[in-house]
């Protein structure tokens, strides 16, 4: 059984390392000289992170959340549709990194991955900010 006693704290450390990695390669993809290659690795880092993230938050805490709140008697039906949105986000994430798996899928438009890469930083910051600011402080309330 895993150890649940600090699954906030992993699932927030795991969201700055997150943030750290993708904010890491808008930067590089920002300079002067450009180097997909260095783009690329970081974006492979955040993707084998995001990974370990989902894992643990939609395979463990996702499901044990819902679990205790149905054993409180708590109507789940919201969270549920929030957790499902933020699945989706997860999905949307998923499919831009797969479409830049490659370094020149990254040199061929930088303009066009650089909006991308923008809009993918800003829904996961979204994404981010309304698990911390919510469905995670339900952990304490009904673990």
């Amino acid at each position: 059984m895993e150890n649940l006693d600090n699954i906030i704290e992993r699932m927030v450390q795991q969201h700055r390392n997150l943030q750290k990695d993708i904010g890491i390669a808008l930067v590089l993809s920002k300079n002067e000289e450009i180097k997909a290659n260095e783009i690329n690795a970081y974006l492979k880092q955040f993707s084998l992170d995001l990974k370990e993230h989902l894992n643990l938050e939609n395979g463990i805490f996702y499901p044990k959340l819902i679990d205790a709140m149905k054993s409180k008697g708590i109507d789940t039906l919201k969270t549920e549709d929030f957790i499902n949105q933020m699945k989706e986000i997860g999905v949307v994430v998923t499919a831009f990194l797969e479409k830049y798996t490659e370094i020149s899928n990254i040199e061929k438009d930088l303009s066009i991955f650089i909006k991308e890469l923008e809009n993918i930083i800003s829904v996961l910051n979204l994404r981010i900010e309304s698990e911390e600011d919510g469905v995670y402080s339900y952990w304490g309330m009904y673990k």
